[in-house]
């Protein structure tokens, strides 16, 4: 059986444990070891995989295990169990996927080893973590080592806050002077320590509230070759009653992660690792969390690289200044045309009074110098005009305005592609939940089993059976009925989303009736029949008739969506025991 700490753990660490804001760096010493001591070992033991897409997969497998002295290759049966791997667009390394469960078991002997009070309920903790092997060197898809250790070494929250799109703020709530400290840990020595307490407000998806994670952080790097460590473990109140609510609404989540950087051969390729175990707390669902995790893990690989290209070649900066100087062109064209437009009056003008002043000739010989000086102004005038709207002019001005659309096309599809990721999410989620059985159907199975059980004790056969019996015949009646609620729920979400829909009614009900297909296929046969027998019926006027269909999508090509909301009044409303009746024949 592992062993493990109580430190590095998801139930957090507490206001009691942590050393006096007064300690000196030494005193610092002993506490940090502990953490370290607990999170090295805890991601040594991740396998390494060899795959050609990534810059040196297996010359590093090698050379990684050489540099720290120990084998970092796992056994089959290790604790770190392969997950997949993912790509990415602006990685040009692969991204390995593991898990690791931490049995109750174990966590309760963590606990017990260090004295700490026993939680109501110890559960087990579902690691997630991330492998990935990067070519050092500043260009796209990868970053160079003085561009990791300064995101990740020394400044974490500030350039995980500019790449990460959901954390809103951070800030930094303690720290002690670790300056000189040292820890000796497996022949190593671990220099350059940080110890701080900070947290970072995460925005989270409507309805839910924002979360803000508190962590105590340990940072440091190994003496002798380019390799650090961040340790972030989850901040928690003394007690329950000792948690204040925020102002800003935000509730309180636990985050706790270890991560890992360092060279790993002679090119100078760099190993990134990260694991990390979380919960938001909160309404969300842990079943929902576990599941939504580790494709979150993998990507900030992708987004990290991403801003750091973009950081590096100055595009922000570069697409800002373009873009101011199209708008200063754009106002000096126009107080331009405005003169211009004077200039054209004043000529006009002055024309007019030369054409009336023509013989007068006490007049021309008080004012003709004047006269002269204007005409030459307003001459002037018009050649600056014709300099300033020449060739060059025009190409600048249209350049810049190209940049300004090009930057905003580029806004656009970031923003359709999240948009489509947040729907894939949401879809997944919706077909998970519409999967899971029904509190009548979960009590009926209970009832069932609970009969089965009893029957199978001897004395009672057959009177169990015949109660077993009379079980299932409350089961077909109540399901069916509780089949019909969830098919009236059901198609009231869709009424919802039909208001905002961009879809054509086609479509629209196509998807309907292939998730209602999903759900309860007989309940979506039994509807699509109703609905083709309402339309043939005269339901509403049809402009033609539509007749034994080839496919979903031929069939719904005739209908309007108030065909299913009168349909489905009528069988699931005000004919439900029809609608049963018919169900229960087909059952």
């Amino acid at each position: 059986m592992a062993q493990y700490g109580p430190y590095v753990r998801l139930w957090g660490i507490r206001p009691s444990q942590l050393p006096a804001e007064t300690a000196s760096a030494q005193d610092l010493v002993p506490f940090i070891q502990s953490i370290l001591s607990e999170a090295v070992p805890f991601v040594s033991s991740v396998p390494l995989h060899s795959s050609s897409s990534s810059s040196s997969s297996s010359s590093s497998s090698s050379s990684s295990s050489g540099k720290s002295g120990k084998p970092s290759r796992a056994s089959p049966d290790g604790p770190w169990k392969p997950r997949g791997c993912r790509a990415f667009p602006h990685s040009a390394a692969p991204v390995h996927m593991f898990e690791r469960v931490v049995s109750a078991e174990d966590l309760k002997l963590a606990a017990k080893s260090d004295n700490l009070p026993a939680a109501p309920k110890i559960r087990p903790e579902t690691w997630s973590l991330r492998r990935s092997v990067h070519e050092g060197a500043k260009k796209a898809g990868t970053a160079d080592w003085d561009e990791w250790k300064r995101c990740f070494k020394d400044g974490h929250a500030e350039a995980e806050m500019k790449f990460t799109p959901s954390v809103m703020s951070h800030a930094l709530r303690k720290q002690w002077d670790c300056a000189g400290a040292e820890v000796a840990l497996g022949g190593d020595t671990y220099e350059d320590l940080t110890l701080k307490l900070e947290e970072s407000t995460h925005r989270m998806p409507a309805p839910l509230n924002d979360r803000v994670f508190p962590v105590l952080q340990v940072t440091a790097a190994v003496r002798g070759r380019r390799e650090f460590i961040v340790v972030q473990i989850a901040a928690v109140p003394e007690n329950a009653r000792a948690e204040e609510a925020r102002p800003d609404g935000a509730l309180r989540g636990a985050y706790t992660s270890v991560e890992r950087l360092r060279e790993v051969d002679e090119q100078g390729n760099v190993e990134w690792l990260m694991g990390t175990v979380s919960d938001a707390r909160g309404v969300l669902p842990a079943w929902i969390q576990r599941m939504a995790v580790p494709g979150q893990v993998a990507k900030d690989v992708d987004m990290f690289l991403e801003w750091i290209a973009n950081e590096r070649e100055g595009k922000n900066g570069k697409l800002l200044l373009s873009h101011a100087d199209a708008l200063a062109r754009m106002t000096v064209e126009l107080n331009v045309r405005a003169v211009s437009a004077q200039t054209e009056r004043l000529e006009k003008s002055l024309g007019a009074l030369v054409a009336c002043t023509k013989e007068d000739k006490a007049f021309r010989e008080t004012h003709d110098a004047r006269l002269q000086s204007m005409c030459k102004e307003i001459l002037a005038v018009k050649q600056r005009m014709e300099e300033i709207q020449g060739p060059e002019w025009k190409k600048g001005r249209a350049a810049g305005a190209e940049a300004g659309q090009k930057g905003m096309d580029e806004s656009i599809e970031l923003l359709r592609r999240e948009m489509g990721e947040l729907k894939g999410l949401v879809g997944d989620i919706s077909s998970a939940l519409d999967k899971l059985p029904t509190a009548a159907e979960a009590e009926a199975l209970t009832r069932r089993t609970r009969a089965e059980a009893e029957a199978s004790k001897g004395a009672g056969i057959q009177a169990n059976s015949s109660a077993g019996n009379q079980k299932s015949g409350t089961k077909e009646a109540h399901p069916i009925k509780q089949r019909i609620e969830d098919t009236i729920a059901s198609t009231r979400r869709w009424n919802r989303d039909h208001k905002t829909t961009n879809l054509t009614d086609a479509v629209f009900i196509a998807n309907y009736l292939k998730q209602q297909s999903k759900r309860d296929p007989q309940m979506a046969v039994y509807l699509q029949r109703a609905i083709q027998k309402h339309v043939q019926n005269g339901g509403r006027p049809r402009t033609r008739r539509v007749s034994r269909p080839k496919s979903l999508e031929q069939f719904c090509r005739a209908l309007v969506w108030k065909d299913v909301l009168d349909t489905a009044e009528v069988v699931l409303v005000r004919d439900w025991r029809r609608t049963a009746r018919a169900l229960e024949e087909r059952d």
